[in-house]
């Protein structure tokens, strides 16, 4: 049952997801969904045809699963265009935070993470979410369970974060993920409507002469961005299913 709900959850938002995009002109994201399908298939380390198989094997249709990429790539610049000018950055919080790095002396601890987020809905429902999530993960990986449950934009690379200073992380993540070891997850990380758990893939200490201090503001600011548009997404997609229901009750 709780995998039938899941499903269906993952219909009905795709679903609602497509009726939006239907209200906008369409956006030109074919280039981006052929490069995602190249790069997941390097992934595998096959070419694009043997990709193809791949999915067919596990029962899934190519042509629908290159829908479902459009569909979130296309929900994406959505969600930007609709919100962009909502999104601040605070630079000075991000220079002060740069300027801490550079005075410290110490090694500093860099992790490479990947994350699954879902929605928050009951505390009955978020359990069971999450007992099918770390089942998928036992029984796939974490990357295919990050593809198919994750509302995070990073969903379609696996749930991949990447490299991430220890400076940049909350101290919620933070104290999550320190005692972990490689290839462990961590425990839920509870927020006001969602819930994330993070892998850790990798570890290691570098010194502050090593880091590329322009490239660390990008990655704050992208991160400081990334979280923003993840909020207005989750917002406007449970915008649209309450009207969407609405509009099918009125019916």
């Amino acid at each position: 049952n709780r995998t039938k709900n899941s499903a269906l959850d993952y219909l009905i938002n795709n679903k609602v997801k497509n009726l939006e995009l239907k209200k906008y002109p369409k956006f030109d994201v074919e280039n981006k969904v052929n490069d995602y399908l190249i790069s997941l298939s390097k992934k595998y380390s096959v070419n694009l045809e043997d990709f193809k198989k791949q999915l067919a094997n596990r029962g899934i249709d190519y042509e629908y699963f290159k829908d479902e990429v459009y569909t979130e790539l296309a929900w994406q610049n959505l969600i930007f265009s609709l919100f962009k000018d909502k999104i601040y950055v605070d630079e000075s919080e991000i220079i002060k935070t740069i300027n801490d790095v550079k005075e410290k002396q110490k090694n500093i601890n860099q992790y490479n993470l990947s994350e699954i987020e879902f929605l928050s809905i009951s505390k009955i429902e978020d359990e069971n979410n999450l007992k099918k999530i770390m089942t998928e993960i036992k029984n796939t990986s974490f990357e295919e369970a990050a593809m198919k449950f994750s509302i995070s934009e990073s969903n379609l690379k696996g749930g991949k974060i990447g490299w991430i200073n220890e400076d940049v992380l909350s101290d919620e993540i933070l104290e999550l993920i320190k005692t972990l070891n490689i290839g462990q997850v961590t425990k839920p990380l509870y927020k006001s409507n969602s819930i994330t758990i993070f892998k850790l893939s990798n570890k290691r200490s570098t010194t502050n002469k090593n880091i590329n201090f322009e490239k660390l503001k990008e990655e704050i600011k992208t991160n400081k961005i990334n979280k923003q548009l993840n909020i207005f997404s989750n917002s406007h997609l449970s915008k649209m299913k309450r009207n969407y229901l609405i509009e099918i009750n009125e019916k």
